[in-house]
């Protein structure tokens, strides 16, 4: 029994680091990334009933000012964001983006 029970121990002892190691592994290749990433589940713990853009963009460092955000109800161009092959495909009628495949 005691055998059956430290192989079970190992098995999930294991499976933890297996999963730990895909989830932070990608952390560790880029300098501040990990408290970057700490920040924001911080912020959106501390404020789940907000935005994303209320509630963490705030706590991320701004890396690019050319960066446009679209609210609700607003038109964002396709200009520049979706290639010309997929217009077709994404769009509606009315010449909005509806999905991306």
């Amino acid at each position: 029994m005691e055998l059956l029970t430290g192989l079970i121990h190992w098995i999930n002892a294991r499976a933890e680091r297996r999963v730990e190691k895909e989830l932070i592994g990608g952390l560790t290749e880029v300098p501040g990334k990990k408290g970057i990433y700490l920040r924001m589940v911080n912020a959106a713990l501390d404020k789940p009933d907000e935005t994303v853009r209320e509630a963490v963009w705030p706590v991320v460092p701004d890396t690019s000012s050319d960066q446009k955000f679209f609210g609700k109800g607003e038109t964002a161009p396709i200009e520049g964001v979706a290639p010309k092959t997929w217009r077709e495909a994404v769009t509606g009628p009315d010449g909005r983006v509806e999905r991306v495949p």
